[in-house]
């Protein structure tokens, strides 16, 4: 069995560009690697990535054949067909390609053996197993997922494939540089073009004409070019918003970043509202800056100019990142509020990220939905599950088309109208699991789809480990207001809403490797109907308080993650009967495995509701202790943890740490809820210490006249703030505790877990009167063990308001905050924003 590190890099590097057709070039990024490892240095990143691999010593002797290569055997699905071995040395092929292509590569380092021996530290000169290494793989990969993993025939011996199909190596820039000087020899003469370099359409047609060019690529090294071209002209032609995270466009840019400034402006807004702004150099390095202006030096000149007149269009890169772009890629700008006249012209709605810098909807049209008349389409939003991909409505793939003809999907012989948004196509409920075509024109994509996510074993799973993320919980991580066993149903319960089911399966099966903030909030959003539905954030914080995930922030890499837990069985009394509840993430194919082996035991099971329709349901088996040895062989207990005894919390939960050596803070406003550059004479402020040289995660202070406390969590930062202040972010309803409209105003995770458990109701989003908010069940009792921590609660009364009485209404409430979720404008209600990666 594959274990978690193996499975992410079979999964990106070879299942997920396989999915778009055979694979002749593998391309290992840096941002890959250190988004995995929470990394930005190359040589850190190298020694991390050794680190998941056997010892120098095991891996030449793998390399030589003295050592057999390591896999697994797996039975054949074909009566009569040889068993299929599962290759364990993944990892190893990939940190070959990787080494070979990184942008941390010296330009002189060629030789694949001298770039082992640099890394390794040690020189390994015996490569003979390596070809056997490539078709054991390709075999796995043919058998397995009907995947093609093209091998160059011929070149050099014993290293052909390693070096032929990672992209881009020198033999690739080295062809890309002769191009770029070509095309700046042409455009020395013919001035009609300003920048030759960065035209899509001239660059594609200098590629297609030059003949030293058409001749590499139909050889055996520049297969991955001319397939990496090919990506990329076709995506000119359906839409180029995504050029920038193709192969060929970053291979591009960094070739022309070598002979003048050519580095791009991204920032990323989180959920506090706080911008970071980034220099995204040509060699893919980042470098973190104060403002737009201060990296101008860097720019290419295109962007010096537009800054100078204080509007640049931008692209959307995912949940609250941006990058800017030479061209309309979208109905949102970068603009400087001071040029009132651009100001009146071009903002719909706007928001200020910085001194003088807003980000505004405008009046342009999105020309993401003009492409060219050439009908095609790719598929985006895939979520591959084994070789198939999950199918459960609303979580689908979706397919991007060109032309004014969207695509059909044909299954069984009968044809079904898919719906489409702008040019984005999506497949509809009527389609069931199975094999489907997509179809356009004489262009056919076929597909299989499955319902259901595939359960992961504990050992394939990428749990928390605190030497890389802080947990969001900090010191009140696995603890409680108090230890209890006994609990109770209180007030009303709900089933969970078919779209909730539906993420749970996407989320799970994306879940295993972690998720970034990015990647969590963006299937949050897809499952949401429309605006009347909640913010992804609290769909996100319902499966955190259920128990899936545990929220961390990376400690040298900016940004938040999401780690699935473990699944454990938690022991409760209910009315004086004895069950097994289930604490963890459970999709649908857990709950009807434990379920299917609770009846055989001949056990009870019971599925409790949440607090609302966007709450996950509890789920508990009866406790017999005489049958409990037999329930506990059935459903597999190696892979179902017994819990840890949860602590109590300590009356005081900050961390002592250090914020001498970090920039001047950002001062939280209670005004607009985010943290900004202001003054406060307040008695109770609550301060943002941005990164530190040796750390990346923010650290929070709240100071008093008389003392400072820190947080790594904002989450623990903010409660402590009211609770030394006189605001109160939540309120008591109908058996509940409703959040008051604080849009980041969350109990600690293990505090709502706990709620969740003595309750027997999960929270989540609910309806009020005033629209969804997020509540907790809570009694008196609990209430008070709760406030004796932090004082949560103002008295007022109220109802909650069931989802059907909410008239359409509702949902035109605005406020002055507008929410963009992948560059779209979800909603403008003054309690949401979007938060970084």
């Amino acid at each position: 069995m594959l274990n978690e590190f193996e499975s992410w890099c079979l999964d990106r590097f070879f299942l997920s560009p396989g999915s778009r057709g055979p694979i002749v070039r593998i391309e290992v990024s840096d941002t890959d690697l250190a988004e995995r490892f929470g990394l930005e240095d190359g040589t850190a990143i190298s020694s991390a990535f050794r680190r998941q691999l056997p010892s120098v010593v095991k891996v030449a002797k793998i390399l030589s054949g003295i050592h057999p290569a390591p896999y697994d055997i797996e039975p054949s699905s074909q009566p009569g067909e040889t068993p299929l071995r599962v290759p364990r040395f993944v990892p190893l092929l990939v940190y070959l390609c990787w080494i070979q292509a990184t942008g941390y590569r010296e330009r002189g380092d060629r030789d694949i053996r001298l770039l082992i021996e640099n890394h390794f530290g040690q020189a390994i000169t015996d490569l003979t197993e390596l070809p056997k290494l490539w078709k054991l793989l390709a075999d796995y990969l043919s058998r397995k997922f009907d995947i093609e993993l093209r091998l160059p025939e011929g070149g050099f011996r014993y290293v052909g494939a390693t070096v032929a199909l990672p992209f881009p190596t020198w033999r690739h820039l080295t062809k890309l540089r002769k191009l770029r000087n070509s095309i700046e020899k042409k455009s020395a003469k013919d001035r009609s073009q300003k920048e030759p370099l960065l035209e899509r359409h001239a660059v594609m047609s200098a590629f297609s004409t030059n003949r030293e060019m058409t001749d590499f690529c139909s050889s055996q090294y520049g297969h991955g070019l001319r397939d990496a071209f090919h990506e990329w002209r076709r995506s000119v032609s359906i839409n180029g918003l995504d050029l920038q995270d193709l192969a060929f466009d970053r291979a591009w840019v960094r070739v022309v970043g070598e002979k003048r400034p050519i580095a791009n402006l991204e920032f990323t807004i989180d959920d506090f509202g706080q911008t970071q702004f980034f220099v995204v150099h040509s060699n893919e390095s980042r470098e973190r800056i104060s403002s737009p202006m201060e990296g101008r030096v860097h720019f290419a000149k295109w962007l010096t100019s537009a800054l100078d007149k204080g509007a640049v269009y931008l692209a959307p890169l995912g949940f609250g990142r941006w990058a800017t772009s030479e061209t309309c890629q979208s109905r949102y700008a970068l603009f400087d509020r001071r040029q009132e006249k651009l100001s009146r012209k071009l903002t719909i709605e706007s928001n200020q990220i910085t001194e003088g810098w807003w980000l505004a909807e405008t009046e342009l049209e999105d020309p993401r939905h003009e492409g060219s008349t050439e009908p095609n389409f790719r598929m985006r939003n895939a979520i591959r599950v084994g070789g198939s991909y999950l199918g459960m409505w609303p979580m689908a793939p979706s397919f991007e088309f060109s032309g004014a003809v969207k695509p059909t999907a044909l299954q069984d012989g009968k044809i079904h109208e898919m719906y489409s948004r702008g040019n984005v196509a999506f497949l509809p409920e009527t389609v069931e699991p199975g094999k489907v075509s997509i179809i356009l024109g004489e262009t056919r994509r076929s597909l299989n789809l499955v319902q259901l996510a595939e359960e992961h074993q504990s050992d394939q799973i990428r749990h928390l480990s605190e030497d890389v993320a802080i947990p969001e919980d900090g010191d009140l991580l696995d603890t409680c207001p108090a230890i209890s066993e006994a609990a109770r149903e209180l007030g009303a319960a709900y089933n969970p809403h078919r779209r909730l089911i539906a993420l749970g399966e996407a989320l799970y099966t994306r879940g295993r490797r972690g998720m970034t903030m990015s990647d969590f909030i963006n299937l949050c959003d897809r499952a949401r109907d429309d605006e009347v539905e909640p913010s992804p954030f609290d769909i996100a914080r319902a499966f955190v308080d259920a128990g899936w995930f545990e929220p961390a922030s990376n400690r040298r890499y900016p940004g938040r993650l999401f780690f699935l837990r473990p699944l454990r069985l938690r022991s409760v009394s209910i009315e004086g009967t004895r069950w097994h509840m289930l604490d963890g993430p459970t999709p649908l194919r857990t709950y009807q495995r434990l379920t299917t082996c609770a009846r055989e035991c001949g056990l009870r099971t019971k599925e409790v509701g949440g607090v609302g329709n966007w709450s996950l349901p509890k789920i508990l088996i009866e406790v017999a202790p005489h049958k409990d040895q037999h329930l506990r062989e059935c459903i597999a207990i190696k892979d179902i943890e017994l819990p840890n005894v949860s602590r109590t919390a300590a009356a005081a939960w900050s961390t002592p740490l250090s914020i001498e050596d970090r920039d001047e803070p950002s001062t939280w406003n209670p005004g607009s809820g985010y943290f900004d550059a202001r003054l406060s004479s307040e008695p109770v402020r609550l301060e943002r210490h941005e990164y530190s040289q040796d750390e990346r995660a923010p650290v929070y202070a709240v100071r008093t006249a008389s003392s400072v406390e820190t947080f790594h969590s904002p989450t623990l930062a903010l409660l402590r703030y009211r609770d030394l202040g006189v605001s109160r972010p939540y309120e008591t309803m109908d058996s509940r505790i409703v959040r008051r409209g604080e849009r980041l105003d969350y109990l600690p995770a293990a505090w709502g877990r706990w709620l969740g458990n003595v309750h027997l109701r999960n929270a989540g989003p609910v309806m009020t009167k005033n629209g969804f908010s997020y509540a907790y069940p809570a009694d008196r009792q609990s209430l008070d063990l709760v406030n004796t921590l932090c004082r949560l609660v103002e008295e007022p009364a109220g109802d909650i308001v069931p989802e059907w009485a909410l008239s359409r209404a509702s949902s035109r409430i605005r406020g002055h905050r507008p929410v963009y979720v992948d560059g779209r404008l979800i909603t403008r209600r003054n309690s949401y924003w979007t938060a970084s990666s």
